[in-house]
């Protein structure tokens, strides 16, 4: 809940108190899926911050891929908010992301 509605001192509270942001909710969504489709970017930077200072990259934290199997790049332009698409792009997603639907592999363009 913290991540998709930006609550940016409850997230703090919750990295802090060691919650898990590399694993996903009950519904196949990490963290950083939630914070990048509901364009939370304050939540999303604790969510960041706070993997990395346990090892993990941005680059590993963007390369997660959801119960759409998609990444949180494309959770942020499902959401349509263009500012979270711009929060992903500088936090480290790669344009060139890939996801997997069956055997097809898409690629999302964004111009």
């Amino acid at each position: 809940m913290a991540a998709s509605m930006d609550l940016e001192g409850v997230a703090q509270e919750l990295v802090k108190g060691g919650c898990e942001l590399c694993l996903p909710n009950n519904n196949g969504l990490y963290p950083i899926h939630l914070a990048a489709k509901t364009a939370s970017q304050k939540a999303l930077e604790v969510i960041l911050t706070g993997a990395q200072a346990r090892g993990v990259s941005r680059e590993t934290m963007f390369s997660y891929l959801a119960a759409e199997n998609n990444t949180a790049l494309h959770s942020a332009v499902n959401g349509g908010h263009l500012a979270a698409v711009s929060a992903c792009l500088l936090n480290g997603a790669r344009v060139d992301a890939r996801f997997h639907a069956g055997s097809q592999k898409q690629i999302i363009i964004t111009c």
